[in-house]
C-alpha cells in the first residue's frame, strides 16, 4: 500500500514529557476518488482511511492525554490530502444549534 506521511500535533513538541525529537505521524491512505465532503464520515473511503487517536492536550495541561476522545481520518489522492475529525464531547448533544440575535 502506498501512502504519504502527514505530521500531526507538531505543537506538542514543546510539551513536558514529550521529547523534542518526538515526531507524530500518520500514513495517509490512498483513495481512488475524492471523498464526499458533507460532514458525514459514511463514505467507503473514510472507512479505509488512516486513523489517528490518543491525542495530547495543549491547554490546560500541555502534554497530558486528552480528556475527550478524538479521531482523525486521513486520506490522499493524486492531488489532495483529506482530513476528517470525529470529536466526542459527552457534554454536547449530538446535534446542537446556536441562536444568534440580530438587530
Amino acid at each position: 500500500m502506498t501512502g504519504i506521511l502527514v505530521p500531526l500535533l507538531s505543537f506538542t513538541l514543546l510539551s513536558p514529557g514529550v521529547s523534542a525529537d518526538t515526531v507524530f505521524t500518520v500514513r495517509a491512505v490512498h483513495a481512488d476518488s475524492a471523498p464526499t465532503i458533507d460532514g458525514v464520515l459514511g463514505d467507503p473511503e473514510w472507512r479505509d482511511a488512516a486513523l489517528a487517536t490518543d491525542f495530547l492536550q495543549f491547554e490546560p495541561r500541555r502534554g497530558e492525554p486528552s480528556n475527550l476522545h478524538t479521531e482523525a481520518f486521513v486520506l490522499h489522492d493524486s492531488a489532495h490530502v483529506y482530513v476528517a475529525f470525529r470529536v466526542f464531547d459527552p457534554g454536547t448533544p449530538a446535534a446542537s444549534s446556536h441562536a444568534v440575535m440580530r438587530s
